[in-house]
């Protein structure tokens, strides 16, 4: 085994509500509608320091009324993430943005799983998502 170059150091939780669904019923089949699951991501540099950085994670699943799901939930994550200095400057920024929030998606799906868990319709299991982004990401320093 060998460390990934992105580092995870701390992360805590800023928020989190979680509520169950009052017209969910619990004799028809429970959906998990990705379109009503909303992420959000923010990522800064940390002291203006290429190596250090602060990702943000906003996790707000309401779904429509129609949707049978048994949770309502939001929920709000900060990391605090270091890049091994032997990794190329010039993807810094693209595996900050990439791999940061999914790292931080794997706490929220825990948190998740473990508080519904709790609940009369048992564990939700968040799916695993990309944050690939559609267009390409500007390296973080450019070739000279």
């Amino acid at each position: 085994m060998k460390l990934f170059p992105l580092q995870l150091h701390e992360y805590f939780v800023t928020e989190f509500h979680f509520t169950l669904n009052s017209s969910f019923d619990p004799n028809l089949d429970t959906q998990l509608v990705l379109d009503e699951l909303d992420a959000v991501t923010d990522c800064k540099l940390m002291n203006d320091d290429l190596r250090r950085w602060v990702v943000t994670l906003e996790l707000k699943y309401q779904p429509a009324v129609e949707t049978n799901t048994p949770y309502i939930f939001s929920l709000g994550i900060v990391g605090i993430f270091e890049v091994m200095q032997d990794f190329e400057e010039a993807k810094i920024n693209r595996i900050i943005r990439t791999n940061g929030p999914s790292i931080l998606f794997g706490v929220a799906r825990e948190i998740v799983r473990e508080q519904t868990a709790r609940g009369p319709a048992g564990a939700l299991i968040l799916p695993s998502p990309s944050f690939l982004p559609d267009e390409p990401i500007e390296p973080s320093v450019k070739p000279s």
